[in-house]
This record gives structure tokens, sequence and C-alpha cells, in this order.
């Protein structure tokens, strides 16, 4: 038998002053939908170390307080260090927590600010009752809403050469499948938790936005539709390469002259988008919800973490771990990775499985591509490199170490104990 807690609460973390969101530095913001943490705490009634996943909109979490704080709730709900999983939706409207990454500036306040918050919602959680639960799931492909954006094409700056750039790329692969998994109420038939999951960078708010972006407004439109008002998670996929297709229409000679010779550009997000965004989606995943096959399975219990060092080109240790976590809850398997990864890590052969790949948990080491993607450079092999500290590429051992490990964790049944 399983047993849910849930619970969620406002973090309002884009109200906290002294720091820029996506890049942009200044007071002139608006306000898009607040950002929400939300806790999911499963019991089994055979084994008394439960599993509790935390997401918020956040952009990421740092790996310091990940590793902290996965341990003080680890000792307080009485459960292993690897049944704990810190997720970030990645959502570009908030600031960046962690002080060693340049991104967006970084404040001292901030971390202080995300442990308190994790500790409300686990405390709040925790008092509540556990209710019985089956676990159904349900994927369900959602065409035209994201896009791959690495295409190689010709550049004429600073001089004409063939480079990755940031263009539509419909031919490369995006994981565009949403993930539902439905837990519900064995007596009363009622959705008790609903637990999403999506592939697509939050960055349809315009730049001077704050806020939780399109996961922020997906969640409430689900919540919505439900009389119960279940607590909806939302969790991010392997996203580093994708984003929304908003496509620059063409208005003149150049502009379709340009989409001839290197392809379709992106536009910049305008009002209303992620509000569009959310609902398309949200529509998909009502339909997924009321499909779910139950995959109850009681014997199905364990969770590993493995730590992999990152290693770059030039033999050098950065001095941070990729951190890979994977849960098996009931026959839900999820693999938890803390770097912003590309889409390419996702084995093929397990994207018609109920295994749902989330990245930006436990902390963040920043991008990390298939060794294959490494020889074409681009923004998220070289150009963000300086934003998160790295002074060299990473290198193909630890991108194939990581890629064996996401691929082994389909078979892995052992526990790691606390570290």
């Amino acid at each position: 038998m399983i047993y849910l807690k849930t619970a969620e609460a406002h973090l309002n973390i884009e109200s906290q002053p002294g720091m820029s969101v996506n890049g942009v530095h200044g007071e002139t913001y608006s306000f898009s939908e607040p950002t929400m943490i939300q806790c999911f705490i499963f019991y089994n009634n055979e084994i008394k170390e439960p599993f509790v996943l935390i997401s918020a909109d956040l952009i990421w979490f740092s790996s310091k307080m990940s590793r902290e704080m996965r341990r003080e709730i680890a000792t307080l709900c009485e459960t292993n260090y690897s049944k704990v999983a810190l997720a970030a939706t990645h959502s570009h409207g908030t600031q960046n927590p962690d002080p060693d990454f340049s991104y967006g500036g970084s404040c001292s306040d901030l971390s202080d600010f995300l442990k308190s918050a994790i500790r409300e919602i686990v405390n709040k959680t925790l008092c509540r009752q556990p209710i019985q639960v089956s676990v159904e799931h349900s994927s369900i492909l959602v065409p035209n809403i994201s896009i791959n954006r690495r295409k190689l094409a010709i550049s004429f700056r600073p001089q004409i050469q063939f480079r990755v750039q940031s263009l539509f790329n419909a031919r490369k692969f995006s994981d565009n499948r949403l993930d539902v998994v439905c837990f519900r109420n064995i007596k009363t038939g009622t959705v008790h938790g609903l637990l999403t999951r999506f592939t697509c960078h939050p960055v349809s708010d315009p730049e001077n936005f704050k806020g939780s972006d399109y996961p922020g407004y997906f969640k409430r439109f689900v919540k919505s539709s439900f009389s119960e008002e279940p607590v909806v998670m939302f969790l991010q996929g392997f996203c580093g390469d994708v984003r929304p297709n908003f496509r620059r229409m063409p208005t003149s000679f150049k502009d379709h002259f340009l989409d001839w010779i290197i392809g379709y550009r992106f536009r910049k997000s305008r009002v209303g988008d992620s509000q569009n965004l959310a609902q398309k989606l949200a529509n998909y995943a009502l339909l997924a919800a009321h499909a779910g096959k139950d995959l109850t399975k009681p014997g199905c219990w364990d969770a590993t973490s493995v730590e992999e060092p990152v290693i770059l080109e030039n033999s050098v240790s950065c001095g941070r771990v990729v951190d890979i976590t994977t849960w098996n809850i009931a026959g839900l398997k999820l693999t938890f990775v803390s770097a912003e990864i590309l889409s390419g890590f996702i084995p093929n052969k397990f994207l018609k499985s109920p295994h749902l790949f989330v990245g930006y948990t436990n902390g963040m080491i920043g991008y990390l591509a298939p060794w294959y993607e490494k020889r074409f450079g681009g923004y998220e092999i070289d150009g963000s490199r300086s934003y998160f500290g790295l002074t060299a590429r990473i290198s193909n051992d630890t991108c194939l170490r990581v890629s064996e490990h996401i691929i082994g964790a389909s078979t892995i049944h052992e526990t790691t104990r606390d570290k």
C-alpha cells in the first residue's frame, strides 16, 4: 500500500530585493504568476523510510544548499539521504541563489530565505494525514509548444562561418512528452495529488517579468480543473537545449532571406505567452490525467544516489559533482540530475516507459551536453561557461560516465545509505 502526504505554499521569491532576474538588472519589473513550493511525502506501509520530493518555482538550487537541506530533511523525516530530492522548475523569472555563479548576480540572503521556506513546507506536509493512493501514469505527446534550439547554420558575424546558433531545429530531438502521474485516493476515487513533468525552458515571460513563468500558470490551471483542487507539482525535464517555439515572423526581404539561409529565428517573449503556453499544456494534462494506467507495485521501493566528479578537458577538477539520484516508487521511476542537461541524454528505449527524467534537481553544475554535441560548440558548450565559472569544457569522460549512470538507473535496486 502506498500513502501520500501533500502540501503547498506561496514561495514569493520574486519579492526578495537586490537581485536581477533573466540577467536583467534594474528596478522596473512586472509580475507574472507568483512562485510556489510543493512537497510530496511518499510512504510504504512495509518500509519506514519515506520519499520526500520538493519542487519550487526557482531557476535552480545551489549544490551546497541542496546537500545541506537533504541531510537535514532526511534526519527530520527519519529517512535516507537518497530519498530526498529538491527540484527546481528552472523558471527564469526568479533570482540566482548560487553565489558561485555570475548569472544575473546573486544575493547572500536568498539561501537563508530558501532554507526557511523548505523547512516550513516539509513541516507543513508532515502534519498532514497520509492518504492511501493508487499510482496512475500517462504520457502524452504535446505538439507545437517546444522545439530544440541548437542548429548548425552559417553565421556572418564576426566572420562568415558555420556554427551552432539559437534557431528552430525541428529535425533535432526534443522530448515533447508530458508525463502525468495521478495519485488517486483509494477510498474516494478523488485525485489527491498530481505529479507532472514537461521539457521546455520557462522563458515565455518577457525579460523584465518576475515570477514562475508558464509552470506556475500551468499548475494553477490544472488544479482549478478538479473540484478537489489537488496539489499539482511540476518537474522540469532535460531542457538544456529546448525552448518555446515562438517564431519570429518575417516582415522584410532581409527577414525572408535570413529564414531561407539560416532557418527560422526565435522572437522575444510577449505578455500573455506564458499563460497561452500553460493553458495548452494544461489541456493535454487533463486528457492524460483521465487516461492513466495503474502502476502500483508495492514491492518496488528503492533509491540510489551517485556523485560523479566534474573533470574539465584540461584534466582539472572544478570541485563540483553531478548528483544522479534515481527512485522507484511503486513502479514509477524518476531520475534526477543536478545539471542544465541537454535532451540527448535521454535513452531512446525509455521514451515510452513510465520513467521521468528530471533536471535542475539537488543542485546545479552548469550545462551538461552529450559528448557528440561538444564538437559543435555553441552557447551551451562554450558561451555559458563564464556564468558557471568553468575555465574549460567539461570532459568527454565526465559526460560519458553521467550517461552511463542515467542508462544504468533503470536497473538499480540498491539504496545508498546516509552521507
